[in-house]
């Protein structure tokens, strides 16, 4: 009996290429299911945070609403009240504009009133009314303001009575509303002076001040009160003015003193125009200037003009500003 063959040996390196081959085949379904369901993960996960964030915003601007509605629910009142409040100033402040204009033009039209008065008949009340007010307004000093006497090299400075001021002095007997009229060269030393109450008429104090510069030998061939009072009230009109008045472009200028042509016055800082910003200091004109260039007169007008504010304001025996009177040295 013969022997059976030999069965064939097993494969294996088959055996282990197939055994790997299904081992990648189900580790890739495993892969494919396992990313499929990552991708859904994240997608759901990415739709929840989307929804979220958009919820957040439609909460945060309905909480933005209400607490906008509620504050102005409580302020509302509050801001009607200020607003009521603010219209009420405005209201108030357009009737004191109106009532200031009022009382300024009442105010122009009085002193315009007091200046006729004083120029035609010599009232004395309004050239006293006129000082007072130019005094007040601070465009002149208590020292009064002054005018050229015609025919005469003389000036006449009018002032009120002041108890309280060296310039003015007091008047013993005489009424409060009292004024002290002084003959004046031009460098401001006195020649003679005299006191003119409300019971003295002005034509008998015009004459004495002539009788004062005859004791001078300078008593005037011609003597004539009207242009003297015509300047005394331009002086202090112009005066009142430069405070109160600029609808007529007037420059700001010192304490005025006295009036010169085209606009040009002699103040207490030096020669100013009051249409222009063109001005003279009192340590320029004692050095006698030359005209500046510029707005202003005429300069033949100009030179006389900085030729007697020069003279007004030479220097005595103290300080610029002195005024010597009867041999006494009297400050402003």
């Amino acid at each position: 009996m013969s022997d059976p063959p030999d069965e064939p040996a097993p494969n294996y390196r088959h055996l282990a290429f197939v055994g790997l081959a299904g081992s990648l085949v189900i580790a890739g379904a495993v892969a494919i299911h396992l990313l499929t369901t990552i991708d859904i993960i994240w997608s759901e996960l990415g739709l929840h945070i989307g929804t979220g964030i958009l919820l957040f915003a439609v909460l945060f601007f309905l909480e933005r609403q209400y607490v906008r509605r509620q504050v102005l629910t409580h302020t509302a009142p509050a801001l009607a009240q200020v607003a009521s409040v603010a219209k009420q100033a405005a209201d108030s402040l357009r009737t004191i504009d109106l009532r200031l204009a009022d009382a300024l033009n009442q105010q122009d039209s009085d002193v315009r009133t007091r200046a006729t008065q004083f120029e035609t008949a010599g009232d004395h009340a309004s050239l006293s009314s006129l000082l007072q007010r130019a005094q007040e307004l601070g465009a002149i000093k208590r020292y009064g303001v002054r005018t050229s006497i015609p025919h005469t090299a003389y000036y006449l400075r009018v002032c009120r009575v002041d108890d309280d001021d060296p310039i003015s002095g007091s008047a013993p007997g005489h009424t409060s509303d009292a004024m002290r009229c002084v003959v004046e060269r031009p460098d401001r030393t006195g020649v003679g002076e005299l006191l003119w109450d409300r019971n003295t008429p002005a034509d008998e104090t015009f004459l004495r001040l002539r009788d004062i510069m005859a004791q001078d030998d300078q008593a005037p061939s011609v003597y004539e009160a009207t242009p003297i009072r015509s300047g005394l009230v331009d002086t202090l009109v112009l005066a009142i003015k430069s405070r109160t008045n600029t609808a007529e472009g007037l420059h700001p200028v010192g304490q005025i003193l006295q009036l010169q042509s085209d606009h040009w016055v002699v103040t207490w800082d030096g020669l100013e125009n009051l249409m222009s910003t063109e001005k003279y200091t009192i340590e320029q004109l004692r050095r006698r200037p030359s005209r500046k260039t510029g707005e202003g007169s005429a300069p033949s007008n100009l030179d006389s003009a900085i030729e007697i504010a020069r003279e007004t304001w030479l220097p005595h025996d103290r300080d610029p500003y002195a005024v010597k009177q009867y041999g006494q040295i009297r400050d402003r």
